[in-house]
């Protein structure tokens, strides 16, 4: 706890908490471009669900609508498929 302390003690303080940590320890900076998905928890988070749901498909749809109510928010926002689409070439996303 002492060492965790004293690693957030001198991050400064507009870096981001969560991710730097854990990109410190997976090597995200060297790494990135292995990712087979990037998304942001930004306003299109629903979206990037979505997208990485239908990509990776299996019970991960399932498992990310139990967590998150994407499908349910995707509907409240009445975003069509073909909303979606056009919304999603808009979007400069690495996959």
């Amino acid at each position: 706890q002492q060492f965790f302390a004293a690693y957030v003690d001198i991050l400064p303080l507009k870096w981001n908490l969560h991710v730097i940590p854990q990109a410190v320890t997976c090597d995200l900076y060297r790494n990135f471009n292995d990712y087979d998905f990037v998304g942001n928890m930004d306003e299109d988070f629903m979206m990037d669900l979505h997208r990485m749901a239908e990509k990776f498909g299996g019970a991960l749809p399932d498992v990310l609508d139990d967590v998150f109510g994407y499908r349910s928010n995707l509907e409240l926002l009445s975003i069509t498929s073909k909303e979606r689409d056009g919304r999603q070439k808009e979007k400069n996303v690495s996959v």
